[in-house]
């Protein structure tokens, strides 16, 4: 969900936070994907394998600009967040079925009452009326976007087992994917996050809190074209809209969060302008005269936005090997799908993506000394030249 309404406000009080940058600007970055948002858009194309497809066109699009991705996945919700955003989904849900029900007793109702408006000699069958195809159109709408709400088990794990294959590190977080990319960052693990969630901007904000300065700090998102990125300054943000970094998490707090519920008559401008002139969420109950429901519980929204969200990584979150054989035999036996290709496509990429980090650097990196231009697949024989992990 996010921050309700934030984008708007950015846009509208902070304009110059946002900028376009071309992606060879990032050239020899490390970044850190939440990968939920990617899940759900691969998902609405459809497909058996939409999500095999839209994650290796992701990872060739980062390797061939010199750009190493690191896709994070999120965890179990924390409690707030089952509480709170969870629930809203799954009451919306419920009110979907009922509306696929509606539909369906209405076209069964319609097919009753049927005339046959137009008979066709050539085609040899009835035309339907337009009221049963606006009714079928509705219920397929519906029924299509209800499909795309909810990512199973099992289309996680495989996205997760492609990356294992080959060889492109991940991490799924404890609790938010969003929250643990700008802990990487916080770390220095990686060089920037690429989030579509605007939870991140607060999580950033909290995180860094302690510093002077919120300069540098910085979050991708998808540009205007292909070629382009969409950068968020945090430290504009906070300038341009006047308001400290603590007035600022209060302020996405009210504006409507994972983690609490909205102040009824609160929206997002009067959010921004009370929060503006009160500083605090108490102090703008006590002084405007508002109401401050006892479901709003802002206090543990505050809690999870200032939490530490760093975890133990347990595994190296560098470039690793291709496993030729498995990854084949996925591909081939389990998704129906022509391995060759698709490995030759990486092959060609990862040399792009050699040539790149050492132009970047301006001398062949130690790190990736021991690959080698010439790796290639052997089609005959379907012999690889295992890359190192670098």
């Amino acid at each position: 969900m996010g921050i309700k309404g934030l984008n708007k406000l950015i846009s509208q009080y902070a304009p110059t936070a946002l900028s376009q940058k071309h992606v060879s600007e990032f050239c020899g970055s490390k970044i850190a994907i939440d990968s939920e948002i990617l899940m759900h858009k691969f998902k609405t194309i459809e497909s058996k394998n939409s999500h095999i497809f839209g994650f290796l066109n992701n990872i060739f699009w980062h390797l061939e600009n010199g750009i190493e991705p690191i896709y994070v996945f999120d965890g179990a919700p924390n409690s707030a967040k089952q509480t709170n955003a969870l629930t809203k989904r799954f009451t919306y849900k419920e009110q979907m079925y009922r509306k696929v029900e509606e539909l369906e007793n209405k076209f069964v109702e319609q097919l009753d009452n049927m005339h046959i408006l137009e008979t066709s000699d050539s085609l040899g069958h009835s035309v339907l009326g337009p009221e049963i195809n606006e009714t079928l159109d509705e219920l397929f709408k519906i029924q299509r976007k209800m499909s795309f709400m909810t990512i199973s088990k099992n289309y996680r794990n495989e996205c997760k087992y492609l990356l294992k294959l080959m060889g492109i590190p991940f991490i799924v977080a404890n609790e938010d994917a969003e929250a643990l990319c700008v802990a990487l960052q916080k770390r220095k693990i990686v060089d920037y996050v690429y989030t579509e969630d605007t939870d991140a901007i607060p999580y950033f904000i909290a995180s860094f809190i302690d510093n002077e300065s919120f300069e540098g700090l910085k979050i991708l998102r998808k540009g205007d074209s292909i070629d382009m990125l969409t950068v968020i300054d945090i430290g504009i943000i906070l300038h341009d809209m006047e308001l400290s970094p603590k007035s600022f998490i209060d302020m996405c707090i009210m504006c409507g969060c994972d983690f609490c519920p909205n102040i009824p008559k609160i929206g997002p401008i009067r959010a921004y302008t009370g929060i503006k002139k009160y500083l605090t969420i108490e102090d703008f109950g006590k002084l405007s005269g508002i109401i401050i429901p006892l479901d709003f519980k802002y206090q543990e929204a505050r809690d999870i936005f200032y939490k530490d969200h760093s975890q133990i990584v347990d595994k190296s979150l560098n470039l690793g090997t291709l496993n030729l054989e498995d990854l084949k035999i996925y591909l081939f036996q389990e998704r129906n799908l022509n391995p060759i290709p698709i490995i030759d496509k990486y092959n060609q990429i990862f040399d792009v993506y050699k040539i790149k980090i050492q132009s970047k650097n301006n001398k062949p990196s130690e790190s990736l000394q021991g690959l080698s231009s010439s790796v290639s697949i052997n089609k005959k024989s379907g012999a690889f030249n295992d890359l190192i992990t670098c």
